[in-house]
This record gives C-alpha cells, structure tokens and sequence, in this order.
C-alpha cells in the first residue's frame, strides 16, 4: 500500500499518522460525530493502545546528528511559555566542536515567550538523568510506581469498557436525539466521548509505566544504566516523563542559578519529581 501522495516511500509522519488513526479500532467519523463499531476492527483496543506507547521510536534520530546527542528531545519545554524546546547546536570556542542546546525559538503563533529558556543539552541531560536514575532507586520510587501502574491496569481497562459502553448507549438510542434536540445531542456525546478519551489516556499511560516492571525489576537496567547510549536512555525518559520544565537562567554564566532551581521534572500522570534529596513526589501539576 502507497501512501495517498502516490510516493512509494512513507514518512515517518505519515506512518505515525497511521497508527493513532481509530479507524482500525471499527471507528468512523464524521466532523464532531463519532461512531464505534461502525465496521469490524482490524486490531483489538489492547493492541491499539500498545501502538501509542511506542510510537515515538519511530522518531529516534540519526546517528552522529546533533539531535542524537541530546537526550530530552521533544520533552524539554520552555517553563515560561510551555513550547517544546528546538535543539540547536553551538560551538565550543576552544575546542571548536558543535554541541547541542535546547532552545526555545520564542515566536509562535499564539504569541511571543515573556522568558525564552535555554541551556546546554549535556547540563540538563545530565541532571534530569540523576534525578530520574536515584528516583529508580529510591524506596517507593519510580520503581514502585510501576509496579503499581501493572496492579491498576484491569481497574482502567474496566474503566474504559463502562465509558465505551455508556457512550454507544447514548448514540444509540434513537429517542434522545428527538427529545434533546441536535444541539444538546452532540453537546452529550461530546461529553461521553471526552470522558472515554481520558480514560483510555488513563489506561494507556499506566501501561507504558508497567512496561518498566520487566524492565527494571531484576535490577538489571539499573546496573547496566552508564552504560547505555543516549537513545536507549531517551526512550526510557520517554516512558517515565511527561516533560521536563526549564526556566531561563536570571544570569549568564558561572553566575547564573544551579539547573536544579530551574528545572521541574514532570512524570506520566501530571506529578512533579522534586529537586531534594528525599526525592518526594509532589502533588499532581499543570502545564507550568
């Protein structure tokens, strides 16, 4: 099959656009109006949401670009206006080698950033790898937390089947339509299908945490963590963290403020990772 460009090679967007298509779940649509069950499924909801786990893999970078030398790409954000961080390189004025910083690009179209962040990719790496790595290892730490994600998946999953099942009986009943008027109909199939979309998002996230239970729990991956290259470190972080906050600095230079007193470190589920020793989860976060 050829993409609809006619060109016999996908892109990866394309292929990635593929795979968060519902139609493979049997799911028409049309403008507002979602239909389940509209056509027998070509994959089952478990395989569907496994997909949306690892589709970021599909943007692992070049070898030997700079891109590929840092390891938040695409999670590092700008604290003050909440856009993902460009990587852009610079270059060592005594060395002359390039390196990667994370920068944000300060113009968008809802507006421009109040305080563009930026910072050398190897100073956040490396401090949001510390962070994480003896949050691993912390007693009731990221470890534990996967462990418990596994324990709640059948609860989510439940979850999700009570929310389909409600929103189908909404959509077919064919009285409710008459009695409600198209305006209140679609408003209320709206609001079921908002609320099954973060449950499935709910589900979905508890199983990327679980895939680290496998992982992580011979200790193994701990043992072996210097000694793994970046992208497999980046795929890991892709797992555990939503983003990673950072602050424009309020100096240049050795003057400037520590990255940790600029930096806030975001899990999957909305909870922050603090910046202290005891490595305590906060209480769950917005955007920043």
């Amino acid at each position: 099959m050829y993409p609809p460009t006619g060109n016999k090679l996908w892109s990866k967007v394309g292929v990635a656009g593929l795979i968060r298509n519902p139609v493979y779940l049997g799911q028409a649509r049309s403008g507002k109006h979602v239909k389940d069950h509209a056509h027998e499924a070509l994959v089952t909801r478990a395989e569907f949401d496994a997909a949306q786990s690892v589709k970021k893999s599909l943007f692992h970078q070049r070898d030997n670009t700079l891109a590929s030398q840092a390891m938040l790409g695409g999670i590092a954000r700008c604290a003050a206006c909440g856009h993902t961080l460009k990587i852009v390189g610079n270059t060592d004025r005594k060395t002359g080698v390039r390196y990667p910083v994370y920068c944000c690009t300060g113009r968008y179209a809802t507006g421009l950033c109040p305080s563009r962040a930026n910072v050398r990719a190897s100073i956040l790496d490396s401090h949001v790898e510390q962070q994480v790595h003896e949050a691993l290892q912390a007693e009731g730490g990221l470890l534990a937390q996967a462990v418990d994600a596994s324990q709640k998946i059948d609860e989510a999953a439940r979850a999700v089947d009570e929310a389909e099942h409600e929103l189908d009986l909404y959509i077919a009943n064919p009285r409710l339509l008459t009695l409600l008027g198209e305006a209140k109909f679609i408003e209320g199939a709206e609001a079921r299908q908002h609320a099954l979309d973060e449950t499935r998002q709910w589900l979905a996230e508890l199983r990327t945490q679980s895939t680290l239970t496998d992982e992580l729990a011979d200790g193994d991956l701990l043992h072996a963590w210097p000694t793994l290259t970046t992208q497999e470190k980046r795929r890991l972080m892709h797992g555990l963290l939503d983003r990673v906050l950072v602050s424009r600095a309020d100096r240049r230079g050795r003057h400037a403020q520590p990255i940790a007193q600029r930096t806030r470190i975001i899990l999957r589920g909305g909870t922050a990772l603090e910046n202290t020793a005891s490595l305590t989860v906060a209480t769950p976060s917005g955007t920043g």
